[in-house]
């Protein structure tokens, strides 16, 4: 998985040095792109720029983590799809990896976070009585930490569930010729390559959907920590920007969930 790792990114870094020195020539700017890769690159940028980024990251903060989630979505697709490949392997499907990378949203998120997530996170609502800040503050701490844990868990178990459904399909071939004889694993040979194509054509689909899905939460969980609430008299501000990271978040998980599942 660390050699893949290493493939994954020497892929991305290839495939976006060349497009840099095509948009420094003017190609893309001054012109038109070239190229299928260039148009299909250019697709995928701007829809993380405009669908993912913007919307969820307040103001003009959002150009400094676009950078950040370019890297995790494309390097977290190159990955997922280099499990397609026989004798390969998803680097993802290893915990350690997304474990690595849901740190890193993590740290982004600690690193830049405004004074408001500080003062919300440590010293709870300001309205709440002295009891309640106590008992919210660990809750509030240990939330921050469970939502980049699944993060992680979310990517690992997706991407390995689908090489061990794969891996089972395949294995019911030697099963059956344990069990029954050397006809019965031929004919379930037939059967067992058909569920395996159908589902490595599924891992193709799962490799776009989570990794939009691990970028999405990204900008989400680091857009609340980096914004600033405009605090009012009632601190009305602080309850509806929590309640709209929370209607949008449900919104990400019901949209992909049934999907992935």
């Amino acid at each position: 998985h660390l050699v893949l790792s290493i493939i994954a990114f020497l892929i991305v870094t290839g495939v976006f040095v060349t497009l840099a020195q095509r948009y420094k020539r003017g190609i893309g700017r001054m012109e038109a792109p070239h190229g299928i890769l260039q148009n299909m690159m250019e697709v995928m940028v701007v829809f993380i720029r405009d669908d993912i980024a913007k919307p969820n990251i307040q103001g003009e903060k959002w150009r400094t983590f676009l950078p950040y989630l370019l890297t995790s979505f494309f390097f977290i697709l190159v990955a997922n799809i280099l499990g397609l490949i026989p004798f390969a392997g998803a680097p993802t499907s290893n915990i350690a990896v997304t474990g690595v990378m849901a740190f890193m949203t993590f740290a982004i998120g600690l690193l830049y976070g405004s004074s408001d997530f500080y003062k919300e996170i440590f010293t709870g609502p300001p309205d709440a009585p002295l009891l309640a800040r106590v008992i919210l503050v660990p809750i509030e701490i240990i939330g921050l930490v469970m939502r980049h844990l699944a993060l992680a868990i979310r990517l690992f178990a997706n991407m390995m569930g689908g090489a061990l459904i794969i891996f089972s399909l395949i294995a019911l071939v030697f099963i059956m010729n344990v069990l029954f004889g050397e006809a019965a694993a031929w004919g379930t040979t037939v059967i067992s390559i058909g569920f395996t194509v159908f589902i490595l054509l599924l891992k193709l689909l799962v490799a776009f959907i989570q990794a939009y899905v691990f970028t999405i939460l990204s900008a989400l969980f680091i857009g609340m920590s980096v914004e600033d609430h405009h605090h009012d008299d009632d601190h009305g501000a602080d309850a509806s920007a929590r309640s709209d990271f929370d209607s949008r978040l449900d919104a990400v998980e019901d949209d992909v969930e049934p999907t992935t599942a």
